[in-house]
């Protein structure tokens, strides 16, 4: 016992170590896990584990706490405000007309306009050296956290991208855990507002990723997120989720999410549109919700070959068994 506990508690410490930016020589970032034969390696290797830790920490961070109690941070004004420039891209990229209901091509002039404008979008983030040394490492997973240019989709592949972007400018010093807070009840939250106004502007499809786990919608970590909001909330239970919620818009992550859930299925009921959502809310406490959710995202979204061959490695997160 007293092994394993302190071989945690010093993988964790190692995992939250800044970089030094003066030495460390960043690199574009590749896919790794190319073969289905590779997934051991990866879920027993050290990013599964870092992926993992973080998550978790994440998901703690905004207990019991809604979007609107979380104050901003100085240190994440950039996020936001790189996230703003991004969705005000979709303002100057209408919808092509097109026959049927399929999704539209003009997306793929978002994402090129993403592509092309990622490095001024970097420098915004990162302003000055040394921190400028990791743009060319860190856009390559924020280009990937909204959706697939070929096949006009979004799902679990480009959220887990974003989520490993906070990561690395976390590990580069851009902000520090007394900031986790923040980073998921405002600037998470702000990237799941710019990824629905593309989904329902371009109607996107649900990316065939997203056929590796249960959830209903286009996201997961929200759900995390939002779940771990309402622990110990003594008015919104899990049996109350599917109701009308008359909470007001962008305080609970989950909540939103299944607004937009309702918003882009109008045709069909709840229980219809989101029978696994559904089924979670039988489940008797919010904490029991968040950890099976986590235990369910680490088995169904990162232990899935079709999410992590597009998965990204590069000189922070790297492909690298215990």
């Amino acid at each position: 016992f007293f092994f394993f506990f302190f071989f945690f508690f010093f993988l964790e410490l190692n995992i939250a170590a800044p970089i030094n930016l003066v030495t460390h020589t960043f690199c574009v970032a590749k896919p790794a896990v190319l073969l289905k034969e590779d997934m051991p390696k990866f879920k027993d290797s050290l990013t599964f584990m870092e992926i993992t830790q973080f998550l978790c920490k994440l998901q703690k961070s905004v207990q019991g706490k809604s979007c609107i109690d979380i104050p901003p941070f100085p240190k994440l004004k950039s996020i936001e405000q790189i996230l703003d420039k991004v969705a005000s891209y979709a303002d100057s990229i209408p919808p092509i007309p097109q026959h049927g209901h399929f999704a539209n091509r003009a997306f793929r002039a978002l994402v090129k306009q993403i592509e092309n404008n990622s490095t001024s979008l970097m420098q915004q983030l990162l302003v000055a050296e040394p921190y400028l040394k990791a743009a060319i490492e860190l856009k390559s997973y924020f280009v990937n956290s909204f959706g697939n240019y070929e096949r006009l989709e979004y799902g679990t592949a480009h959220e887990l991208n974003f989520l490993l972007f906070l990561y690395l400018i976390f590990r580069i010093g851009c902000y520090g855990k007394e900031e986790f807070d923040a980073v998921v009840g405002v600037v998470f939250a702000k990237y799941v507002r710019v990824v629905q106004k593309f989904i329902a502007t371009y109607n996107l499809d649900l990316a065939i990723s997203n056929n590796a786990w249960g959830l209903d919608t286009f996201h997961f970590l929200p759900f995390v997120f939002g779940a771990s909001q309402l622990i110990d909330s003594k008015i919104i239970t899990p049996k109350s989720i599917g109701s009308d919620e008359t909470t007001e818009e962008g305080k609970y992550m989950y909540l939103d999410c299944i607004r937009f859930i309702k918003k882009t299925t109008k045709d069909a009921s709840f229980a219809e549109t989101a029978p696994s959502l559904t089924a979670i809310s039988n489940i008797s406490s919010w904490s029991k919700i968040v950890q099976g959710l986590v235990k369910m995202y680490a088995d169904e979204v990162l232990g899935k070959h079709i999410v992590v061959k597009h998965l990204l490695f590069g000189s922070v997160l790297k492909f690298m068994p215990k």
